[in-house]
C-alpha cells in the first residue's frame, strides 16, 4: 500500500515600509504557518511604526534566475 502525502507548505513574509514604493521591502524567514507569517510582519510593523505600510505572504517559493525575484505557488495576505 502506498500513502501519498502533500508537502508541507511554506510561508515567506515580505514588509513593505511604504506600499507606493514596493522598491522597499523588508523579506522575513520562512514559516511553517501562515499565522507565524502574519504574526512576524505584524511584529515588524509595531517596530518600524509605518503608516502607510502593506505586505504580502508568499507561498511555496523558489528562487528564480533573475536576481532576487521568488517565484511562490500563491500570494496571500
Amino acid at each position: 500500500m502506498i500513502f501519498l502525502t502533500g508537502c508541507k507548505k511554506t510561508y515567506e513574509p515580505v514588509y513593505y515600509p511604504n506600499k507606493h514604493d514596493l522598491t522597499e521591502y523588508i523579506e522575513g524567514p520562512k514559516f511553517t504557518s501562515v499565522e507565524e507569517a502574519r504574526a512576524w510582519v505584524n511584529k515588524i510593523n509595531r517596530l518600524m511604526s509605518d503608516r502607510d505600510w502593506d505586505y504580502e505572504i508568499g507561498v511555496n517559493c523558489k528562487p528564480s534566475k533573475y536576481g532576487d525575484i521568488q517565484i511562490c505557488e500563491e500570494t496571500i495576505k
